[in-house]
């Protein structure tokens, strides 16, 4: 396997984790799923099936999980996750999760012997989810930033909804990202306390359901004046202005240097010709 194989083997994996975690939330949950959630999910479990398809032969190699065993009867982690009708599909399906997150691990510890030079496609460039509280000169600069550094930039609501309302589409969305970037903006919402713009209700609402799928690779940009909310307690943030957003994406670099998403090269020395 060479180094761009090992890359993209290892970012098809991950896509499948995260939709994996997700549908994972759909079945446990104890709440009644509305149609709009019961056709997400089942949306979800196909392309699940299709990914399973093309990728567990890869994970049975890397950790051996294939079948488990409960009251002397033997079950296919596989097969049992995706059966709606099976009683053990919560059991196979925590399975599934923990096979593939062991064979992210160990792939990504496997040493590649010979390296190759790795051309970054736009599926496997970097992806962002952007939560923002509208359309404004400042976003359309974010946006013309991530494109110039190579990053895909994700936004719910220009995303292809499929009918999907926005609770489930945000979350359809989150799922497709590497990392979010809130950027809270002067908006509607004014606290009436203080008289000052607040941080929108749903870009607050996109950060909590972001902190569940992307864990610390979040970064809040908040516009100098805007008041943020109480759960963005731990999140790298960087305050700009519309005139100046020089420092914010300085942040943005260092994240993503950070979190690996963006490699520094070391320019060839340009020798000088003889004549």
């Amino acid at each position: 396997m060479t180094e761009s194989e090992k890359q993209r083997t290892l970012s098809e994996l991950k896509d499948f984790y995260k939709k994996l975690k997700s549908y994972n939330r759909y079945v446990r949950s104890e709440e009644q799923l509305s149609q709009v959630q019961i056709r997400y999910r089942d949306s979800l479990r196909e392309k699940l099936v299709r990914q399973s398809g093309a990728l567990k032969d890869k994970i049975i190699e890397l950790t051996g999980a294939e079948h488990f065993v409960h009251r002397q009867t033997k079950y296919s982690i596989w097969s049992e996750a995706f059966n709606l009708a099976s009683w053990e599909q919560t059991t196979a399906l925590g399975f599934c999760i923990n096979a593939t997150n062991e064979a992210i691990g160990k792939l990504e510890s496997t040493p590649i012997a010979e390296l190759e030079v790795q051309e970054v496609s736009a599926a496997q460039s970097p992806k962002a989810f952007i939560a923002h509280e509208g359309e404004t000169k400042s976003l359309d600069k974010l946006k013309a930033f991530l494109d110039a550094l190579g990053v895909t930039y994700l936004i719910a609501e220009i995303e292809p909804s499929d009918g999907r309302l926005v609770e489930p589409q945000v979350d359809g969305t989150q799922e497709q990202a590497d990392f979010a970037i809130i950027f809270a903006t002067k908006g509607k919402v004014i606290n009436k306390m203080t008289g000052k713009p607040q941080m929108g209700t749903n870009v607050a609402d996109e950060l909590g359901r972001a902190r569940k799928v992307f864990g610390n690779k979040m970064i809040l940009l908040l516009q100098k004046g805007v008041e943020s909310h109480s759960n963005v307690s731990g999140i790298v943030h960087e305050r700009f202005t519309p005139q100046s957003m020089d420092k914010a994406f300085t942040k943005v670099v260092k994240e993503l240097r950070k979190w690996c998403f963006l490699k520094v090269e070391k320019p060839e020395e340009q020798k000088l010709e003889t004549i």
